[in-house]
């Protein structure tokens, strides 16, 4: 990370915006899981990415820890988090427009949800059911034990419907998954997000490099037109004036 006289940008521009609600919808889907725990994280990554002068990250920085041990850094961060309590329009103008921001984001966020519940594929979930019933079928196949005890519980009561509910009741309890073994399975499936979500920040580092080098070429080319715009406060605002070289 390079810092240097860190502030919030006088100018913030709609591709800041737009890279900033990409970003944080990002944060919102793992691996086609929905992630929302990571709402927090994501507010204070996207505002130091895109809103803020003053400061660089480098792509193998994890841009939130930084921005929480800094205070110069986060105290401009706060701005576009915190309910205002004065009437500084640079504090009012940030939490308004992260306000914004926000709104828009959840719009998509709620519409890319309702996108992947509404895509499910039922023949992929009958699928899924064929196949846990084959392990179980695989199960009995490889401990005859239980099958015989499955099909001792079936003659002793008699094939009907409850018989054999009760059958397939007491054979699934022989193979039943330990908690530890959840417990495990959970942490591992948490390190998987996490090792998801440093991909997507060297994503949206190349994303940031790429709004760098398009603002550059923009430049370049105004000046390559031989024109130079420049701003000239007046007591009834801001205008813009065009000189030739």
């Amino acid at each position: 990370m390079k810092k240097d006289n860190v502030r919030v940008k006088s100018d913030i521009t709609i591709v800041d915006e737009i890279t900033a609600i990409e970003s944080m919808v990002s944060y919102y889907f793992t691996d086609n899981e929905y992630t929302p725990y990571y709402v927090d994280m994501a507010k204070v990554t996207v505002i130091a990415e895109n809103f803020l002068d003053g400061v660089e990250f480098e792509s193998e920085d994890y841009v939130y820890q930084l921005v929480m041990e800094n205070d110069d850094i986060y105290e401009c961060v706060k701005k576009f988090l915190e309910i205002p309590t004065s009437q500084d329009k640079e504090n009012v103008d940030c939490y308004v427009r992260m306000e914004k921001i926000m709104k828009q984001v959840g719009d998509i966020v709620e519409f890319k949800k309702q996108k992947l519940i509404h895509n499910t594929d039922a023949f992929a979930i009958v699928g899924d059911m064929c196949l846990a019933v084959k392990d179980i079928l695989d199960n009995y196949a490889k401990n005859n034990e239980i099958a015989q005890k499955f099909i001792s519980d079936l003659h002793e009561s008699g094939i009907n419907e409850e018989a054999l509910t009760k059958a397939v009741r007491n054979a699934a309890d022989q193979f039943k998954i330990p908690e530890s073994e959840i417990i495990e399975g959970q942490r591992k499936r948490i390190a998987e997000q996490q090792e998801q979500l440093q991909e997507k920040e060297a994503e949206i580092q190349d994303l940031r490099k790429w709004k760098r080098e398009h603002m550059a070429r923009n430049v370049k080319a105004i000046r390559g037109s031989g024109k130079i715009t420049s701003s000239t406060k007046t007591k009834a605002g801001t205008k813009s004036v065009q000189k030739d070289k």
